[in-house]
């Protein structure tokens, strides 16, 4: 299956969705041109969105594919393809991460945004590694999940060992603090994670629900930041 020449000049940048023909359920939001939407058919690579389509094939059947819009320039597509994402959730779709809002911050809660207007400003005190998960963070996530998104896969200096805190971050609010027993790399990378627990409650108190966004740089991407090393 291919589109014409004709066809994808007409669609120009696009985004699609790809749907169980039985339960009709989203598994996977993706953005392109040309057949770009055709060729997660032939994709032989381990990953949760080809298992999917091989138990679909297997069973005797494909996915449904529907283009969800056109036409786009492809900021536009970007941000139609996030935004869907954000709406149907990572935890349903297959995709590994939620998609590039460009200059918008994406799905947040009215709550999230009371709370980080409300922020008092606070000053770390400890030898604390600060860690942006505002790609990962949801609302309604569990302790297990919150932590699991903190302690990551993270590009991280030798200053990492000297740490006794970390910081689990989002829109510049402190939405938990971890002790630090110890960092391990992550296998078959150069990235590290952390093993922890939660921090006393007296390190608790000072810090959730404070503001550290004055501790990255204006514009910053990094998502690590050291403190007091």
């Amino acid at each position: 299956m291919e589109f014409t020449p004709e066809t994808t000049k007409s669609l120009k940048n696009y985004v699609y969705i790809y749907r169980d023909p039985i339960t009709g359920f989203v598994f996977y939001v993706g953005r392109g041109k040309g057949n770009r939407c055709f060729a997660h058919l032939k994709d032989t690579r381990e990953s949760r969105k080809v298992a999917v389509i091989k138990r679909l094939r297997d069973s005797g059947t494909l996915p449904i594919i529907d283009i969800l819009a056109s036409g786009l320039s492809e900021s536009q597509a970007k941000l139609v393809e996030a935004s869907v994402i954000d709406l149907v959730g990572l935890n349903v779709l297959t995709n590994d991460v939620r998609g590039d809002h460009g200059s918008t911050d994406g799905r947040v809660s009215a709550r999230s945004i009371f709370e980080a207007q409300e922020a008092r400003k606070v000053q770390v005190r400890d030898k604390t590694i600060l860690i942006r998960i505002n790609r990962e963070y949801r609302d309604e996530m569990s302790e297990r999940e919150l932590y699991d998104a903190t302690r990551g896969s993270w590009q991280v200096s030798s200053r990492c060992e000297k740490v006794d805190y970390a910081m689990a971050v989002y829109r510049g609010i402190v939405k938990e603090v971890y002790k630090i027993h110890s960092w391990h790399k992550v296998r078959g990378s150069r990235r590290k994670t952390f093993v922890g627990e939660k921090a006393p409650a007296a390190i608790r108190d000072k810090y959730v629900g404070n503001a550290v966004r004055h501790y990255f740089g204006k514009g910053s991407q990094n998502p690590i930041t050291y403190v007091n090393i």
